[in-house]
């Protein structure tokens, strides 16, 4: 948790963090984004469908839960019973797919992109 105490102690405007990849550190970058702090950071993943996918990191595009809907429910949004959602927020506003050298796919409203990919698009 020293990412915490830097926040605590010296109160940043920007954090800058290289490759957050264990649960724990993400953790941390949400606790930071969520005191207001601005954070820029890269984690592991070809896309953001990987993260989305990776138990210690879906926590930064929201979490994932799965929701069993009632029939009315089924049938207004004509998908399956059971569904995957984003459980809250997001710790970043927007993400960027690093495809290749020369290729970015930008994701300016990360949360749609995560509530596209859960429905099945993209």
């Amino acid at each position: 948790m020293v990412l915490i105490e830097v926040v605590e102690n010296h109160m940043p405007q920007v954090i800058v963090i290289v490759e957050i990849g264990t649960k724990l550190e993400a953790m941390a970058a949400s606790t930071i984004a969520q005191r207001g702090i601005q954070l820029v950071a890269t984690t592991h993943g070809v896309t953001i469908k990987n993260l989305i996918m990776n138990p210690s990191l879906e926590m930064l595009v929201g979490g994932i839960q799965s929701m069993t809907l009632g029939d009315e429910e089924t049938s207004r949004r004509r998908v399956l019973k059971t569904v995957l959602e984003r459980k809250g927020p997001s710790t970043f506003t927007c993400g960027v797919d690093i495809i290749s050298k020369n290729e970015q796919r930008v994701h300016s409203n990360l949360e749609a992109t995560v509530d596209t990919i859960l429905l099945g698009g993209l």
